[in-house]
């Protein structure tokens, strides 16, 4: 894993789990990927392989939400 990642300059934290972690979170399936808030809940989940564009209009939203919580 760390030489694709290496390789495809992924610039955020990845978790590699197992069973006991994905029971912890309610989730289901691999591949999977979960997006976690700044207060670790998740805030979307979308398994199987994923939209990039997609997933970062989710990313730019939820840090759209924080900022916004932070202003306030």
């Amino acid at each position: 894993m760390k030489p694709w990642l290496k390789e495809k300059k992924v610039n955020y934290a990845i978790v590699i789990g197992n069973e006991g972690l994905g029971k912890q979170y309610g989730l289901d399936g691999m591949p999977l990927t979960a997006l976690v808030d700044r207060e670790g809940r998740i805030a979307d989940v979308h398994p199987g392989l994923v939209d990039k564009a997609a997933t970062q209009q989710k990313i730019r939203a939820l840090l759209g939400e924080t900022f916004k919580d932070a202003a306030n």
